[in-house]
């Protein structure tokens, strides 16, 4: 499922800059669980929102419940074991037919009467409906490799949220994937507030990717605020800025995610790509050389691009390679295949490249672009 960001935007065509997070959350790097902000009542949860410095009349808490949840609640779950009863309630949920929607960051109210969303819609969704009975439950981001996927000229980086009911002896995990078990140690708890800046921080992305920047700032500035070792809306924020022309608050944001974990690759690679893009080469070096690429596909990418300037090309298409490898999904790696392999003079390496990336993306330009100047050079080759 999921998640984000939370991305990606060309700066040059051959130049990707990451935009952190999103339809879901991203990892949340340094945080230990606050188990005194778990479980917050309506009055407690403004408190602890405004402590935080943001008025909670331009936040929404996404754990509400109304009435009606309450009695659905009631209705679907009968007596017995308190699992049992959760996975009553997770079967009534998707019995209900609650469908999965990739953007689809919605309230526990908003998902209950909309009857789909992501998992964050899902988690909240459920924790809401299962405190309701008196079973106390919280959130967790799970810890595997972040996952990436295209949206536009961003590529969005996703983590997995999911609801847990700790009964210390033996955690169980709900979401989607109902028969994909989770184990303990991939778990990440959060409390209620670090769940309110999650929901608002994919507010926020979903304005990004809707070409809305301005429009973006305020819920990312919020969610930093509400948790602010959470690193998704800081990418997101410096992302915005930087669409917006302030290339100095973008670095500034960056700098200061980096102070909370200087080894995390999203920030990273919109640091560097920033510098690329500025004709800071030297810089946007120095943070590559620093970087542990790990399963990063858009730092391997910028990699790759140095070392083409460089006059590398088979360290290039090594980088590229990996990058197609660990996103499957994204059209970028391919299109630099294709287009090293072309200048190589590989046609029929290029043409496989291009076919993979189209269909992924069909309109992707710069891969359009090189399959003009494929077909082209194959023409003038003709006696």
């Amino acid at each position: 499922m999921t998640a984000r960001r939370r991305p990606v935007r060309v700066g040059r065509p051959e130049l990707v800059a990451a935009l952190l997070g999103l339809t879901m959350t991203l990892l949340a790097t340094g945080c230990g669980p606050r188990l005194g902000l778990v479980g917050l009542t309506e009055a407690r949860w403004r408190v602890e929102v405004r402590r935080h410095g943001v008025d909670p009349a331009t936040v929404v808490d996404p754990l509400a419940v109304t009435d009606e949840m309450r009695r659905a609640a009631e209705q679907a779950v009968g007596e017995g074991r308190t699992i049992e009863r959760l996975h009553q309630l997770q079967q009534f949920l998707f019995g209900d037919e609650f469908a999965y929607e990739p953007r689809g960051t919605y309230t526990a109210i908003e998902a209950f009467r909309r009857g789909r969303g992501n998992c964050v819609s899902f988690t909240v969704l459920f924790i809401a409906m299962s405190r309701s009975l008196g079973i106390p439950m919280r959130a967790a981001l799970l810890r595997p490799v972040l996952k990436t996927e295209q949206a536009g000229d961003l590529i969005i980086v996703n983590n997995h949220l999911v609801a847990v009911y700790e009964n210390w002896s033996d955690p169980r995990v709900f979401d989607f994937y109902l028969r994909q078990q989770w184990a303990t140690t991939d778990l990440q708890f959060v409390d209620d507030l670090w769940l309110t800046a999650i929901y608002t921080n994919n507010l926020g992305a979903a304005e990004l990717i809707a070409g809305n920047a301005a429009g973006a700032v305020a819920d990312l500035e919020a969610a930093i605020r509400l948790a602010p070792r959470f690193l998704a809306p800081y990418g997101n924020l410096g992302l915005a800025r930087r669409q917006l022309g302030d290339e100095r608050g973008a670095l500034a944001i960056y700098e200061a995610a980096l102070k909370i974990d200087p080894g995390y690759s999203p920030i990273l690679n919109n640091l560097a790509a920033l510098y690329a893009t500025t004709g800071r080469d030297r810089e946007a070096r120095d943070v590559l050389a620093g970087s542990n690429s790990g399963r990063a596909p858009y730092l391997l990418l910028l990699k790759g691009v140095f070392a083409a300037r460089d006059g590398r090309p088979a360290r290039a298409l090594r980088y590229y390679r990996r990058a197609a490898r660990d996103g499957p999904r994204l059209p970028e790696p391919l299109v630099a295949i294709a287009r090293i392999q072309l200048e190589l003079g590989r046609r029929d390496e290029a043409r496989r490249a291009l076919a993979r990336a189209l269909a992924l993306a069909p309109d992707h330009p710069e891969a359009l672009r090189l399959q003009r100047r494929l077909e082209a050079t194959a023409v003038d080759r003709v006696p």
